[in-house]
């Protein structure tokens, strides 16, 4: 009876074993282009724009392509992926331009994102526009390379981001990192020339400033104008 039972156990134990493993191997992860999980729209320059296919189940990590049909894609379309529940992780790689208006609002579970990082096309100055990433509440996790230049207002309103480092930003919008709860401080690089009086309002900042900024300075952790 003692032996009888030990087989069992032991059947269970590597039935639980075989289908946590095949969990893993299944775990959603797409690092590639694709009409499975995306639509290309063509622009009038003839380069391309993206967004999510209607009805596609996306993946838990995304790394947005940089071509399609031999054609770089540039441009993630206004609200191309708002509201998507699914999204954990996204990479936008080098070559994008615009992050359109609200295209990853309200991803409600999206924690990291990589914008310029990684290798990609045609290097290219690129905006995140209004409320791209606002109400995305678990995102924490914020990188944006030397490629982006200006992030528009509401762009990361709401989030979760504790640190920011923005060697080539030259321009922040009204309530871009507002009520970011979790920001405590902030480095202003010698670039960054253009910063709405609310960009972070609700947010309790502690700024530094490049000695080489051109129109700003910090007094006491308070953001001025020299």
């Amino acid at each position: 009876m003692k032996l009888r039972f030990l087989s069992i156990l032991a059947v269970l134990i590597i039935a639980t074993f075989s289908l946590t493993a095949c969990n893993v191997i299944q775990s959603k992860e797409y690092e590639a282009s694709g009409a499975e999980y995306f639509e290309f729209v063509e622009r009038e320059d003839g380069l391309y724009s993206i967004t999510a296919k209607e009805g596609a189940t996306l993946p838990e990590k995304i790394k947005l392509p940089v071509e399609y049909d031999g054609v770089e894609v540039v441009e993630i379309l206004a609200r191309a992926f708002k509201n998507n529940a699914e999204i954990k992780q996204v990479i936008i790689p080098v070559g994008y331009e615009i992050i359109g208006a609200e295209a990853f609002a309200h991803c409600v579970n999206l924690t990291t994102v990589t914008v310029g990082q990684h290798g990609g096309g045609e290097s290219r100055d690129l905006t995140v526009r209004a409320s791209a990433f606002q109400g995305c509440t678990a995102l924490s996790s914020l990188t944006l390379g030397a490629t982006v230049k200006v992030i528009d207002s509401y762009a990361f309103y709401e989030t979760s981001v504790s640190s920011l480092n923005f060697a080539k930003v030259t321009a922040i919008g009204a309530s871009a990192f507002g009520n970011c709860s979790h920001l405590k401080s902030f480095y202003v690089p010698a670039s960054l020339v253009e910063i709405d009086d609310n960009a972070f309002k609700g947010s309790s900042v502690k700024f530094t400033v490049a000695e080489s900024n051109p129109v700003y300075d910090s007094e006491n952790g308070e953001l001025i104008k020299k």
